[in-house]
């Protein structure tokens, strides 16, 4: 042995009949910072009249194999690939979802902002 010692440490429980995991449900559910921050940001979007101007954004990976697509609504951090994300992004927010806004594919190389009028006239 290295000359270590071990210092001894006290088990505290609230009562005699109360078991780890009785305590465990009572203490209050930890949240990660981006659950939390998507809730307030749900809260402050709760509006299904807001206008949502949403940037379409074509990112090539180091491979340069393909073009990666994301969208997001301005002023989110949330970058968006697939319609159900954004479908579920729209859901939470109590936003309203046009599929025909989006076009993940790798043929249009756009990047910028969303013409809502050109996929309105589309539907």
């Amino acid at each position: 042995m290295l000359g270590f010692k071990r210092k001894p440490y006290n088990v505290v429980s609230n009562s005699d009949t109360e078991t780890e995991e009785e305590t465990e449900q009572q203490s209050s559910p930890k949240i990660s910072k981006a659950e939390s921050s998507e809730q307030e940001e749900a809260s402050s979007n709760s509006n299904s009249s807001v206008n949502v101007i949403w940037e379409r954004k074509v990112v090539p990976p180091n491979d340069k194999s393909r073009k990666d697509i994301y969208y997001y609504a301005k002023g989110s951090k949330y970058l968006l690939h697939c319609f159900k994300d954004i479908e579920v992004f729209c859901r939470k927010r109590n936003l309203e979802y046009n599929k025909s806004l989006f076009d993940f594919s790798g043929k249009n190389k756009y990047s910028g902002y969303v013409n809502m009028e050109e996929s309105n006239l589309s539907d």
